[in-house]
């Protein structure tokens, strides 16, 4: 399984009502390329106010048609080494914190076990 998070931006709207439509519209072409969307996460901490994160999880990478005024700040990939153990959907309200930092890949099996 694999999870994409791609940071994504609005141009030409100060506000995520925008982004949060176009990503809701495409989550038919998501779902064609044999993905879900884990959740889509707006500004809090962190991001501006027209960007937001959209997490994808599926057996392989997708590629999206962004509107001509949204933009792909980054797409990262990752496999899961020991969470989530099961891939659906967030279902808990909240705040979710993403937090993003390098590691020595020698010592990644010491990190994931923590």
């Amino acid at each position: 399984m694999r999870y994409q998070i791609f940071t994504l931006r609005d141009n030409e709207n100060p506000g995520p009502r925008i982004l949060l439509k176009t990503i809701e519209n495409n989550r038919v072409l998501i779902e064609d390329q044999g993905n879900q969307i884990f959740g889509v996460f707006v500004s809090l901490l962190g991001l501006a106010t027209n960007e937001a994160y959209l997490i994808t999880f599926g057996e392989d990478d997708i590629q999206l048609k962004p509107s001509r005024h949204l933009e792909i700040i980054s797409c990262r990939s990752f496999r899961p080494t020991v969470r989530p153990t099961e891939h659906v959907p967030a279902r808990e309200p909240g705040v979710y914190v993403f937090r993003w930092f390098s590691v020595d890949p020698n010592t990644v099996d010491e990190i994931a076990s923590l």
